[in-house]
């Protein structure tokens, strides 16, 4: 062990490895911070596999997934955007801190919770790499099915208060995760007719759709920056911030080690990884840790602690099961995999054997993706924290613009951008109505290994597997906390008043700081649904907004039995999980609808998310709505027509010259540096193939 270990570090710091890993820090930083998703780097380099030394591969993926991961919190605690994977629980503490003008306390915190949990998972893999295999034997498809479930049902726990609403949007996400071609079966699911649901719904337009641009245009709607009324606090402070949050971090020692030795566990189980891990964490902590209940989602900074704290341990975990059995941790993994299969390496037992200096040169190359590039995001965390003072009719179309390349990653057909414009529609009703939204995301997130998990099971085990004194554990485990959630939702108090709490910040601001009062003003905002005008009487206001409830029920209930009546001619593995979600749902829809007939409905309850602006001009936000939902509508409309060359750069000049009165030379810069994206990055790095315009440049010719 001593020897393979003392080969690796030789390898690791020869001038390939070392030469690969300082290329790859600017492009895994820029990776990162693209909100909504990420250059598939990954997929890049497979590409190249076969050309390239084994080490100098496996140091490029590996150290881009843990360096990746540590600059994805950066558009979930800024715009809230969740990102990809690893970054979708920060949102609900983050964001929230952001607008309260702490945006540097929430980066300080969270890069140093990225860079220890990482470590963690570093010394996690070295130390049970030798006992790995026997560990992993005690759990078989019984079990990673329902820890994959638990993952899902987080959402009781993270939405006390909301039980019935989480519980629906994730019956619903897990429905319109389980749209297109079965795995089981060879069969398409309710597609709706359309060619380009065959394959299913991508991530990538979903985050976009869901997060991205409905958080942009609750900005512009609300004609604030993120930071609100507290621009002079945050800028004043934003070094200092910073170097608070790092301290606010370590002072949790307990919560950021057990948070990270969740990941580590949950990281090591195939197939699972970085979502569930750090949503588990996440309800875990919820629950445990003193006042969580009433402030987590609120802007905590130990919401933080426990969202990114598994992000980077689970990254030197999810090796564990692919070098150990040949079973990818994760989608990265899966590419890892190949890597290796590429250059002649076989991952499995063997590889223990034949490769451990290459094994054990993995643990390394973690470790020093979280070393190397933690500091330099602490570096620049002041800068990229002054983000949420750019006014929004800037910030706006810059990000739509970033995000829309994006979500066109998924299968690079116009039909991406279609699916954004949908789940646009819905995050912003979800929104605006005080549904919660994450739910949804983990369910698309978790399909896949649900169904294949449950499938694999019941044929392996069929009823026996109830028996198993694994599954019977963590079923309890679920069923604790499940009911656990429901006597909270009980008891939870409405939010009929701000709350003034941050805990974990307010009591460790330095000395003179009105941090107390940047807090009182910024819970403010609430979600829209429960900060409702004071104008008209309440049974008033209660009722439209059971209207807009009644009608996002009624599409919910629509597509349950759309779903519910194609299951009839589909073969049984196609068939099961499907049905399973939506008996799963319409008892929480049934629930919801009565709750809304009810004259004593208190619709005030928490919802994990965040919500709309609603100040005192109507009129002006109705405006504001047109404007940016219009542009948004007619930029896509743009890109089918003319492309992405054309149409892109045009439409965020127009924007930034008509609404965000940048003036011409600012909005031509702007305008130059997309088509300059577009052509460096995505032609001639990625080489993507761009769809047929409609108008394309020889049929103008021929004019």
């Amino acid at each position: 062990m001593t020897e393979a270990l003392i080969s690796a570090a030789q390898h690791v710091f020869s001038p390939g490895p070392l030469l690969a890993m300082l290329l790859m820090i600017p492009v895994s930083l820029f990776s990162g911070l693209m909100p909504g998703g990420h250059l598939p780097v990954a997929v890049v380099i497979l590409g190249f596999a076969g050309y390239l030394d084994p080490w100098i591969a496996v140091t490029v993926i590996v150290f881009h997934m843990a360096a990746n991961d540590i600059t994805e919190n950066v558009p979930s605690i800024l715009l809230g955007i969740p990102g990809s994977r690893s970054a979708q629980a920060t949102v609900l503490d983050g964001y929230p801190m952001a607008q309260k003008g702490l945006a540097g306390v929430a980066l300080g915190a969270s890069y140093t919770c990225e860079m220890v949990g990482g470590l963690i998972g570093a010394v996690a893999l070295f130390l049970v790499l030798p006992v790995a295999r026997e560990l992993l034997r005690l759990f078989g498809s019984a079990e990673f099915f329902l820890l994959s479930f638990m993952a899902i049902l987080a959402v009781a726990v993270v939405s006390a208060g909301a039980f019935v609403k989480g519980m629906l949007t994730a019956a619903l996400g897990l429905a319109i995760a389980l749209i297109g071609s079965s795995p089981i079966g060879g069969v398409v699911r309710a597609n709706l007719g359309i060619d380009y649901l065959w394959d299913g719904v991508r991530l990538g337009p979903v985050v976009v759709g869901l997060f991205a641009i409905p958080e942009m245009m609750a900005l512009v709607i609300a004609n604030i920056s993120i930071a609100g009324e507290h621009l002079d606090t945050m800028l004043r402070n934003s070094k200092r911030d910073v170097y608070r949050g790092m301290l606010i971090a370590l002072r949790h020692w307990w919560l950021l080690v057990r948070s990270s030795l969740i990941g580590v566990f949950v990281g090591a189980l195939p197939a699972l990884g970085g979502t569930e891990a750090h949503w588990i964490s996440y309800a875990y902590a919820r629950q445990v840790e003193k006042g969580a209940r009433e402030t987590f989602g609120k802007g905590d900074v130990r919401g933080i602690i426990a969202a990114d704290a598994p992000n980077n341990s689970v990254d030197g975990a999810v090796l564990i099961p692919t070098v150990v059995f040949g079973i990818p941790g994760s989608a990265g993994m899966a590419i890892l995999m190949a890597v290796l299969i590429l250059s002649g390496i076989q991952p499995g037992p063997a590889m223990l054997e034949r490769h451990l200096d290459l094994t054990l040169g993995l643990v390394i190359i973690v470790a020093l993706g979280n070393i190397v590039t933690t500091p330099i995001m602490l570096l620049f965390a002041p800068y990229v924290a002054r983000m949420v003072t750019v006014p929004p009719h800037i910030l706006a179309p810059i990000v739509v613009g970033v995000v829309t390349l994006s979500a066109f990653q998924a299968t690079n057909s116009i039909g991406d951008l279609v699916l954004v414009l949908g789940f646009t529609a819905l995050g912003v009703f979800m929104k605006r109505y005080g549904w919660p939204r994450p739910p949804i995301l983990i369910a698309v997130v978790l399909a896949e290994p649900l169904e294949k998990y449950l499938w694999l099971s019941l044929n392996t085990y069929g009823v026996s597997m109830l028996a198993r004194p694994q599954f019977l554990i963590l079923c309890g485990i679920m069923v604790s906390l499940i009911a656990m959630s429901i006597s909270l939702s009980k008891l939870q108090r409405p939010m009929a008043e701000p709350d003034r709490s941050l805990t974990g910040v307010e009591s460790d601001r330095h000395p003179g700081e009105k941090i107390a009062e940047a807090v009182e003003a910024g819970d403010q905002l609430r979600p829209a649904a429960y900060r409702l005008r004071e104008e008209g009487s309440r049974h008033r206001r209660i009722s439209m907004e059971a209207i807009g409830e009644i009608v996002l029920l009624a599409m919910t209930g629509a597509f349950f039995a759309y779903m519910f009546w194609q299951s009839f001619s589909w073969p049984t593995g196609a068939w099961l999980m499907p049905r399973i979600a939506i008996l799963f749902g319409i008892p929480f829809w049934v629930a919801r609808l009565a709750a809304l007939f009810r004259p004593t409905t208190d619709s005030r309850a928490e919802i994990m998310d965040t919500g709309f602006w609603l100040g005192s001009d109507p009129k002006g936000e109705w405006i504001r709505f047109v404007q940016i939902s219009g542009w948004i509508v007619l930029l896509y409309v743009a890109i089918w027509m003319f492309g992405f060359h054309l149409a892109l750069p045009i439409g965020v000049f127009a924007y930034l010259y008509t609404y965000g009165r940048a003036g011409w030379f600012l909005s031509s810069v702007v305008s130059l540096a997309f088509l300059a994206f577009i052509v460096g990055v995505f032609d001639l790095l990625l080489h993507i193939t761009w769809p047929e315009p409609v108008v394309s440049m020889w049929r103008l010719s021929l004019f």
